[in-house]
């Protein structure tokens, strides 16, 4: 990497650094790259845009995937507990909108007068036509 285009690279994350933390709206790559002096087309633009298209990527991976991680283990269900609806919930009147699976559970959602409803079932068994 020449000095030239990590002296772009860099400022280019700086500007982007910044005008996240200023704005909270943070810049395209390509935007942060041709606000840095670099004209789209040439070998430079090319590889400023990667490197802060994939340093935004991981700024906003990394977290995510942790926090969905921590939340993921905090909701597991006891091991060999049964998957089901939570007894203590009263749905309201509604109607199976659509299901799908998702690993070894079955996701009912229902369209009801409180809003979206989803149930949780095992993957062999078929949603109820109502959320009761």
């Amino acid at each position: 990497m020449t000095r030239q285009m990590a002296t772009a690279i860099a400022t280019a994350v700086a500007a982007l650094t910044l005008a996240s933390c200023a704005t909270g709206i943070r810049g395209s790559p390509r935007r942060v790259c041709a606000d840095a002096g670099l004209r789209p087309g040439t070998q430079e633009f090319t590889s400023c845009w990667h490197g802060v298209r994939d340093r935004m990527f991981a700024a906003e991976a990394g977290p995510m995937a942790i926090g969905l991680a921590a939340g993921v283990i905090a909701n597991a269900p006891p091991a060999g507990a049964p998957v089901s609806a939570s007894p203590t919930v009263n749905p309201g009147f509604g109607t199976l909108r659509r299901d799908y699976v998702s690993g070894m559970n079955r996701i009912c959602v229902y369209d009801t007068v409180r809003g979206e409803y989803m149930m949780t079932l095992r993957s062999i068994d078929l949603c109820p036509l109502t959320p009761h």
